[in-house]
């Protein structure tokens, strides 16, 4: 009866899953050159595989709450004869709304043209 094996095939698969765990906790660039695991980001965040995947999770918050402010505004101007709203809490969907989740900075709004934008680096787009 061959016992060793199984010891060995244990071993193996242990080995294994230790090598993607560090992948996962070192990122991608881990194989790559020295220094390779920065970040694509516009804000340097996220370098590691997991970390990733949670910025582009607030990424996401993001522009669901802009969107969610945008949509306000727009019924707030219905109900108040086209007058976009002087500030962005005359909204009244509650203070979580009005911050980026990521870098928690406010929210760029301009009452006289009802735009309103994420001032976060890379989220100038949203």
């Amino acid at each position: 009866m061959r016992r060793g094996w199984t010891l060995i095939g244990t071993m193996i698969t242990v080995a294994i899953i230790m090598v993607l765990m560090v992948v996962m906790m070192k990122g991608s660039g881990w194989l790559g050159a020295p220094g390779a695991a920065q970040s694509k980001r516009a804000d340097g965040k996220g370098t590691t595989v997991l970390g990733a995947a949670k910025y582009a999770a607030e990424d996401t918050v993001c522009q669901s709450d802009l969107a969610q402010i945008r949509q306000s505004i727009i019924v707030y101007k219905t109900n108040n004869d086209d007058q976009a709203p002087a500030r962005l809490e005359d909204t009244k969907l509650g203070d979580q709304f009005y911050r980026c989740p990521l870098g928690h900075e406010a929210y760029v709004y301009d009452p006289a043209t009802g735009q309103v934008h994420c001032p976060h680096p890379g989220h100038e787009n949203y």
